[in-house]
C-alpha cells in the first residue's frame, strides 16, 4: 500500500498484514510455509506476504524516506496486536490492490469458501489508478502465449470475473489466462481489435481492497469500519505473547505463543484427515470433480469451525500427498482425543448414493464418535442414509484414540457430485463435521 495513503488506510493494511502473518504462526496453529519449511511465512508475494527491507525503501523513498517511514509506524502503533478475527482464531485476512468495483469471493478465485471472504460491492477503489486497463497484444503474441487465436469469455463468477475462457477450441480458467497474457486481473471487461483485452481491477481480488479502503479513508471511515466491510462477520481481537515453554522473554530459537486468550486449560487435541491428495485423486466424479479435492475443502471447513474451542490438526492443508502410516501417526504423535477421516464414496453404479459412516470393530468410543458423524451429516444433506458400519480401516485400526470414517456422499453420483464441488455444501458438511465433533466431546466427558 502506497504510504502516502490515508492514516485510516494504512492501520487498515497494518491489521489485515498482521492477522496474515498470525494465521500462518505454526505456534498459533497456522500450516507455516510450505516452501520454506523452516519459516512461518516468505517475503514472496506471489506465495506469501510481499515485503521491502528498509534498503529497498531507501531506494525508492530518498528524501522523504524518514517521513514516510514515520507514517508506516504510525500506523503499526495505533493498531498494536489488534488483529481481525473470526471466532477466536486469525482470518485469513487476504489482500490485493483494486477489486475493481466488486471483490471476489474466496471460493470462486481459489475454490475454498469462508464466510468472510464471500465478496462485496466496492465503488471506492475508481479513485485506483489500475482501476483499468488495456492489454494489447498482436495475433502472434496471443498464440505464442496461448498457442490458440480465437478468444470469448464463456463463464463468468458471482462477481464479474472470467470462471472460463475458450480460445480457438480451448478452455482456459481465467486464472490461467492472467497468468499467460500477463493480464491485472481476471475481470475481463472486453476483447477487441488485434487482441486488445480491457480488464479492471489489480490483484486477485479477495479481501481488503486497498485502494477501495483509501477511497473510504477519505469518506471519513474508520479503520474499523473499513475491516469490517471487507470483512463481514469479523471482529477485531487484541493478541497477548506469552512466553515459550521454557520460560522467559521469547526471542531467536523461542518464539512467543500469541494466544487471544492467553494461557489455559490445554484444549483436546482433534486431528481432520482429508482422504487422498497428491499424486492419489481417490473418487473420480463423472463431471471431472476429484475427491481429494472435496475432502480438503470440507476439512478446511471443519477446521475453521472447530478453530478455538480444540486444537486441530490437519494430516494436509494443500493438495500434497501423504503416506497411509502418517495419517493415525500424526493423531498418535499429537495425543488426540479423536481422529476423523473425510472422505467421498464412489461405486461402478452412478445411482449409489447416500452417506456411512465407519469406525473400528468393537470400538465403543468409535462406535459413538461415527453415530455423531452420521447423525449430523444427514441433519445437514437429507440424502440416503445407508448407516454406520463397522471396518478394519488402516487409519481407524492404527490409532490409539477413537476414529471414524465418513464417506460424506457419492462423487460417482451425478446429483451427488454436484452437491460435493458446490463451495456452500463443502461449508456446510465442514461445519456438520464440526459439530459432530462438539456433540461427542460433550458426550464423552
Amino acid at each position: 500500500m502506497p504510504p502516502t495513503f490515508q492514516p485510516e488506510a494504512l492501520r487498515a493494511q497494518a491489521v489485515a498484514a498482521r492477522t496474515y502473518t498470525l494465521r500462518r504462526l505454526r505456534t498459533f496453529g497456522g500450516r507455516g510455509c510450505s516452501v520454506h519449511p523452516g519459516a512461518d511465512v516468505c517475503s514472496d508475494p506471489a506465495h506469501c506476504q510481499g515485503y521491502r527491507s528498509p534498503e529497498r525503501l531507501w531506494d525508492s523513498w530518498r528524501e522523504d524516506y524518514d517521513a514516510l517511514r514515520r507514517r508506516l509506524a504510525a500506523a503499526v502503533d495505533d493498531t498494536r496486536n489488534l488483529f481481525v478475527a473470526h471466532g477466536s482464531r486469525p482470518a485469513e485476512a487476504v489482500y490485493h490492490s483494486t477489486c475493481g468495483g466488486h471483490t471476489a469471493s474466496s471460493a470462486e478465485v481459489w475454490g475454498l469458501s469462508l464466510p468472510y471472504l464471500e465478496g462485496v460491492p466496492c465503488e471506492y477503489c475508481q479513485i485506483s489508478p489500475g482501476y483499468r486497463e488495456t492489454r494489447r497484444l498482436s495475433l502472434a503474441e496471443a498464440r505464442r502465449r496461448l498457442m490458440v487465436e480465437l478468444f470469448a469469455v464463456k463463464e463468468r463468477t458471482a462477481s464479474g470475473r472470467t470462471r472460463r475462457a475458450e480460445v480457438a477450441g480451448c478452455s482456459f480458467t481465467g486464472s490461467e489466462l492472467r497468468d499467460r497474457l500477463g493480464l491485472a486481473s481476471t475481470l475481463i471487461e472486453s476483447v477487441s481489435g488485434d487482441l486488445a483485452v480491457t480488464t479492471r481491477g489489480s490483484g486477485h481480488g479477495v479481501g481488503l481492497c486497498q485502494w477501495g479502503a483509501e477511497g473510504q479513508a477519505r469518506l471519513g471511515r474508520s479503520y474499523r469500519e473499513i475491516l469490517r466491510y471487507y470483512y463481514p462477520g469479523t471482529e477485531l481481537r487484541g493478541v497477548r505473547f506469552v512466553s515459550g515453554a521454557g520460560g522467559g522473554t521469547p526471542g531467536p530459537g523461542q518464539p512467543g505463543c500469541p494466544s487471544p486468550e492467553g494461557p489455559g486449560e490445554p484444549l483436546p487435541v482433534v486431528v481432520i484427515d482429508p482422504g487422498h491428495g497428491g499424486l492419489d485423486p481417490g473418487s473420480v466424479g463423472p463431471g471431472g470433480t476429484c475427491e481429494k479435492d472435496v475432502n480438503l475443502a470440507v476439512s478446511l471447513a471443519a477446521a475453521e469451525a472447530l478453530a478455538g474451542r480444540v486444537e486441530v490438526h490437519l494430516t494436509r492443508r494443500e493438495d500434497e500427498t501423504v503416506s497411509l502410516h502418517r495419517r493415525p501417526d500424526l493423531a498418535n504423535e499429537k495425543k488426540a482425543v479423536l481422529f476423523l477421516s473425510v472422505h467421498a464414496n464412489g461405486s461402478v453404479h452412478p445411482e449409489a448414493g447416500g452417506t456411512e459412516t465407519y469406525h473400528f470393530p468393537g470400538s465403543r468410543l468409535g462406535s459413538l464418535l461415527a453415530r455423531a458423524v452420521q447423525r449430523r451429516l444427514l441433519e445437514a444433506l437429507r440424502r440416503r442414509d445407508r448407516g454406520v458400519k463397522e471396518a478394519n480401516f488402516f487409519v481407524l485400526r492404527e490409532t490409539v484414540c477413537p476414529a471414524a470414517l465418513a464417506e460424506v456422499l457419492f462423487l460417482t453420483n451425478p446429483r451427488e457430485e454436484a452437491l460435493l464441488r458446490d463451495p456452500g455444501v463443502q461449508r456446510k458438511v465442514g461445519q456438520a463435521l464440526a459439530a459432530a465433533v462438539f456433540d461427542y466431546l460433550a458426550e464423552v466427558r
